[in-house]
């Protein structure tokens, strides 16, 4: 069954759109600061260079930013609502005891292992901070990618790398095991890189490396107040990236990460925050969707974060409607659960409330046409007035597949009242999380691990690695 609501923004507004992203690309541009990079670019058509402000002509944006190539996982391609999520948040909320505290290694391994057995895709969701700090960023990936299939190794990756001596030990790692690596930077807003990222990202131009340009534009903090003005920034701060590298990596891969494209974040400015699935939120990803379509950029709903200190209400109700609107609007991914206070802080038993609302909402869009075949008057008239169908063959062989059958949320609700042991919703996820983790079983070859081991053995020690992150 098809709920799908078409674009909510015209073909003329989206035609305008483009001609003022345009404008912002060709009149405006973005600064660069970064020597060899300007030396470079310089020597190309259609880019004109002014005290390092750079802007590209109409011919090169027409060229490129409708024919960006994203390289989607297959298992992405089908109708199955994808989750992605990943902050590399240093706090988690402790399933024993509910405080809040800083992640170790162990917090890494145990939500990997439970992210590979929802098939979550996306970055790691905590940091390792018991580790040295030039050992957590590769250590991260190490985890990943021994105990997951998709975690860190696909385009919903989006984890900009800190070192090149770092970046040499992660592509080391991942020609090992045979996973994704790419190298990229979040623009900063507005119209800005960040050289040290840049400095990264010139090491591996003209390879076969792929390269990403990202950015975090936030309304009336890094963009104009006003929605539309910035998405017009924000699209044109990301094609002029995309542009820039493009020319520059010749043939390899340069994209925009779909995670975040194109988009802002609202602010509010009486608490000073971030406020996710709120109001303007919700606007603004019909309107980011829209947009992704008018470009054909992959549609991922950032739907599931949400201001909720707890796991309560305020989270249930807000990303449950943010991301039922995402998907009638065609997004089948939807990016961040598990998240408390917005992104401070992570929680598996609400990465587990989370999951199971987007499976709620995806057996929505799962069930089957209206079908007058399923009517059958013969069985209609099988029951005389007042009986039941319990008996019906039909009831019994079709039941499983006409009804989804929730893990977590309850379906007996009388049953709960009259136990004095009835549970929350917090102790059924950490329950299940337990049952989830159980039955994990994915394993990478032995062998393979140990060079892995024998690799991170060696940065442990290496101190020009541990000398990069100095003021990093």
């Amino acid at each position: 069954m098809k709920l799908f609501c078409d674009n909510f923004l015209s073909k003329e507004t989206l035609e305008n759109f483009h001609l003022k992203v345009t404008e912002v690309i060709e009149k405006i541009g973005i600064r660069v600061t970064h020597e060899k990079i300007l030396k470079r670019l310089s020597e190309y058509n259609g880019v004109k260079i002014k005290d390092n402000t750079v802007t590209f002509n109409n011919e090169l944006i027409n060229k490129l930013v409708f024919n960006i190539e994203f390289d989607l996982p297959t298992y992405f391609k089908s109708d199955n609502f994808l989750i992605i999520t990943g902050n590399m948040n240093p706090t988690i909320k402790d399933v024993k005891n509910g405080k809040v505290r800083f992640a170790v290694a162990e917090d890494l391994l145990k939500i990997t292992k439970l992210e590979e057995c929802l098939s979550i895709t996306g970055t790691a969701c905590v940091r390792p901070n018991n580790l040295p700090k030039h050992l957590q960023e590769i250590f991260m990936y190490k985890v990943l990618w021994e105990n997951s299939r998709y975690k860190g190794n696909d385009i919903f990756e989006h984890n900009s790398k800190s070192t090149i001596q770092a970046c040499r030990y992660i592509q080391e790692m991942s020609q090992i095991l045979n996973k994704r690596f790419t190298v990229g930077t979040w623009m900063e807003s507005p119209r800005s890189f960040n050289n040290y990222e840049l400095e990264i990202i010139y090491h591996y131009l003209d390879t076969n490396v792929p390269i990403w340009v990202g950015n975090f534009p936030i309304y009336g903090v890094s963009t104009p107040i006003f929605m539309e003005s910035g998405m017009v920034q924000a699209a044109a701060e990301l094609f002029s990236g995309y542009i820039m590298l493009k020319l520059l990596h010749g043939e390899s891969q340069v994209y925009i990460p779909p995670i975040d494209s194109i988009m802002g974040h609202p602010f509010d400015w009486k608490y000073g925050t971030l406020v996710y699935s709120s109001v303007e939120d919700m606007v603004k990803t019909i309107y980011q969707l829209s947009i992704n379509s008018f470009y054909n950029i992959p549609i991922v709903g950032m739907s599931m974060l949400s201001c909720g200190k707890e796991i309560d209400y305020q989270q249930g109700f807000e990303k449950g409607v943010h991301t039922l609107l995402a998907a009638m609007y065609g997004a089948r991914a939807f990016r961040t659960p598990g998240y408390l206070a917005s992104d401070y802080i992570f929680s598996t038993e609400l990465l587990m409330a989370d999951y199971e609302s987007m499976k709620f909402i995806e057996n929505i869009f799962s069930r089957r046409d209206f079908d007058i075949k399923n009517v059958s008057i013969d069985e209609v008239n099988s029951t005389s007035p007042g009986g039941n169908f319990f008996g019906s063959e039909n009831t019994a062989k079709f039941f499983s597949k006409e009804y989804f059958d929730p893990d977590l949320f309850d379906h007996s609700p009388f049953a709960s009242w009259k136990e004095k042991s009835s549970m929350s919703i917090e102790e059924r996820a950490g329950e299940l999380i337990e049952q989830k983790i159980k039955n994990y079983h994915y394993q990478i070859e032995p062998s393979l691990k140990d060079e892995v081991d024998i690799l991170f053995k060696k940065a442990i020690n290496d101190k020009q690695l541990e000398l990069s992150y100095k003021g990093r």
